[in-house]
């Protein structure tokens, strides 16, 4: 080794950015970091023996009763967050140094956390922005319902480490409580954490989770409570912290603890000699290169270097020594051939002669923050080249409703390119009707509504177009409006159909309702949809207790409806589009039955047929009656035939009887002969008439 373990020790500590002290079982300074130090422009040891408390009032901590008292007498870790004057927030953690149960020293930690801060609220703020960093997060994060501060309710959200580490599918975590995952033992914490929160709105603690296998491992939760969709919400991010924990306990039981404490970190650690030969790595730096201990120790750290990490090395020798401690990026090969971008903090080493020996370095992964980056940078390119491609007009507006972005298509919409529009007043385009509706839709903009709102718009050439608006609020993070984005579409042509199809519709159901005869349209179920005025004068029923009914249920007789389903079934099998003509009965709302006539046809392009009854029961009387008539007039006929038979043959006999007997009364009798048979003419005349007649009537009922 380059240097001894107290050494190195010391030079472990004093290159690490938090400010770190040791206090003894009083509260009293015993030894602080070079961080630690700095803070304060004083000599080397010129705190040592001063209290905690002392150092609080340099740094301008007001923290009230001294944290590693607080320790002291519960003898658990003490943390609080503090705010200093120049806006700066720390987090001091003491953690007490416990031998035969008794507190002999104290370890203290402040770090500046103002970065990290801003970094929570930035997240509050826009959660779908950084859901793939929420989702990509080495630590499990929860979203709880805080509704009721007695207790957590369900989890929310949770992000996929924490599906990992839990062991639960995402969908299962979200029936569960912070309850169903935490250790029996540290049930009754939880009421007081709740009560904590609901007044500080921040806490960090720790305790025992268990996994779906049952294994429990101690944790390291930060909650937040905001409001989320005017919800009281809690966001907690929880670390498995089972290594650090086990670390820190043989930090406190064995000399070691400084190493301990190096090894736990999530930064790669490696000293390198004046020759850039690893002597040391922590064991992040190996899983980081993907190495064993024993394939990166002894090695160059240069082996590791990209070309263009050469380069930056081959700039930095250029340095002057005391310039070395600068930060500076690096990329790393790993043993699978991958790439690693690092965040290198160097410090240089120097033997009691004050001779460089080499370095010190801490190397912090940021492979995944710059490929979050470039994936926001792509992303932001990505939607822009939808926005510019899009087939509807895109428009940004400022608070006083001047435009500051449109893309192409919307400048093609009002036929101006971007130059003459930007900076010009939206209602500047508008019809003087829009001009008013869009005032106050600004109103309501401005309030927070996103409703979608027609309105028309003058192209250059002064036609005017039919626009639908999409638009949605913007406000800063105040919550002051800062003006809105929009999606125009333009409706113009699709309104003159829909005007079309309101007149050809108007003129179809004027044509329905003022047909000559009652009419019906049925669906595909045989459902009644529309019926006219003389369709309800014909059954008797209104509209309201026809329409929704089965036609042959509501109007057939019983012992037809049978059959007349069946016939509808096979006539929409058929699918035919000619119409059907077909005579059958209906019983109205008073019991009556008439004959009807339908003549039914499907309507193109639809499943609905259309069906015309005629009510042909009066005709049906009289063709009744016709027949009667006829039949009655073809037996007078025959009688009438049969009655002429009759009448000749006497007439045959007294003629002859003339002939032989009677002369004297011959003449006589021979005139009233000639007078019968001219009344016989005339029935033969009467007769042939009847035959055409009943031929006629015969013509007329087939």
């Amino acid at each position: 080794m380059i240097v001894d373990s107290d050494k190195l020790a010391k030079l472990h500590l004093d290159i690490i950015d938090e400010h770190i002290i040791f206090l003894d079982s009083e509260c009293k300074i015993l030894h602080m970091n070079k961080a630690a130090k700095k803070q304060f422009k004083k000599a080397r040891e010129g705190l040592a023996g001063n209290s905690c408390e002392d150092y609080c009032k340099f740094k301008g901590f007001n923290i009230g009763e001294c944290l590693a008292k607080k320790a002291k007498k519960t003898k658990k870790k003490q943390s609080v967050d503090i705010k200093i004057g120049d806006g700066s927030i720390y987090q001091i953690v003491v953690y007490p140094i416990i031998e035969n149960k008794k507190v002999n020293e104290f370890i203290e930690i402040s770090r500046d956390i103002t970065e990290r801060k801003k970094a929570e609220e930035e997240l509050e703020k826009s959660e779908e922005k950084y859901r793939n960093l929420f989702n990509n997060a080495n630590d499990a994060i929860f979203l709880i319902d805080f509704s009721n501060p007695e207790r957590p309710s369900k989890f929310l959200d949770v992000n996929n480490i924490g599906c990992q580490i839990y062991g639960y599918s995402r969908e299962e975590i979200l029936q569960m409580t912070p309850k169903d995952i935490t250790v029996s033992d540290y049930h009754s914490e939880i009421p007081g954490i709740m009560k904590k929160l609901s007044i500080d709105e921040h806490i960090t603690f720790e305790m025992k989770h268990i996994n779906k296998n049952g294994r429990t491992f101690s944790v390291e939760i930060s909650s937040h409570v905001f409001v989320l969709d005017d919800e009281n919400v809690i966001l907690s991010i929880v670390r498995d912290i089972t290594n650090k924990k086990k670390a820190e306990e043989e930090l406190i039981k064995s000399e070691e603890k400084y190493r301990t404490l190096i090894e736990t970190m999530n930064e790669g650690l490696a000293i390198i000699d004046k020759n850039n030969v690893i002597n040391f790595t922590n064991l992040k730096l190996p899983e980081m290169l993907g190495l064993s201990f024993e394939e990166l120790n002894g090695k160059k750290i240069t082996d590791f270097y990209t070309e263009e990490s050469h380069q930056v090395l081959r700039e930095l020798t250029k340095r002057k020594r005391e310039e070395m401690s600068d930060k500076f990026e690096l990329s790393l090969r790993r043993k699978d051939g991958s790439i690693i971008n690092v965040i290198v903090s160097p410090r240089p080493i120097y033997n009691d002669e004050d001779e460089f020996t080499g370095s010190l370095g801490v190397l912090t992964d940021i492979t995944e923050m710059k490929s979050a980056q470039e994936a926001l940078e792509e992303s932001e390119k990505k939607y822009r080249t939808i926005i510019e491609t899009m087939n509807d007009g895109f428009a940004i507006i400022d608070a006083n409703n001047l435009f500051t972005f449109i893309n192409l298509k919307f400048q093609e919409i009002l036929g101006y390119d971007d130059d003459y529009l930007i900076g010009r007043l939206v209602s500047d385009f508008h019809t003087k009707e829009s001009r008013e509706i869009f005032n106050e839709q600004i109103k309501m903009r401005r309030k927070g509504h996103d409703e979608r709102f027609e309105a028309s718009f003058i192209q250059k050439d002064g036609i005017v177009i039919d626009t639908l608006i999409s638009p949605k609020p913007l406000f800063d993070d105040q919550g002051k409006y800062i003006g809105s984005f929009a999606v125009i579409t333009d409706i113009t042509e699709m309104k003159k159909v829909v005007q079309e199809h309101i007149k050809s519709g108007t003129l179809y159901r004027t044509i329905f309702e003022v047909a000559g005869t009652a009419n019906v349209i049925i669906d595909e179920n045989n459902l009644i949809k529309l019926v006219n005025s003389k369709m309800e004068k014909l059954t008797g029923y209104t509209k309201e207790e026809l329409v929704g009914r089965m036609l042959e249920y509501q109007l057939a007789p019983e012992e037809i409806i049978e059959k007349l389903i069946i016939y509808s079934i096979d006539r929409r099998k058929e699918q035919s589009q000619e119409h059907t003509v077909f005579e059958s009965k209906m019983l109205d709302k008073q019991g009556n039955v008439h004959n009807i006539l339908s003549y039914v046809s499907l309507i193109p392009e639809t499943k609905d047929t259309i069906t015309s009854l005629l009510d042909i029961t009066e005709l049906k009387k009289a063709e009744d009656i016709r027949r009667l008539a006829y039949n009655q007039i073809i037996n007078n006929i025959q009688e009438f035939a049969n009655l002429i038979d009759g009448l000749r043959n006497p007439l045959s006999v007294i003629q002859g009887t003339i002939d032989l007997e009677l002369d004297s009364w011959k003449d006589v009798i021979s005139t009233q002969i000639k007078k019968i048979e001219s009344i016989a003419e005339q029935i033969d005349l009467r007769w042939a008439e009847s035959e055409l007649f009943r031929n006629t009537l015969v013509e007329q009922l087939q």
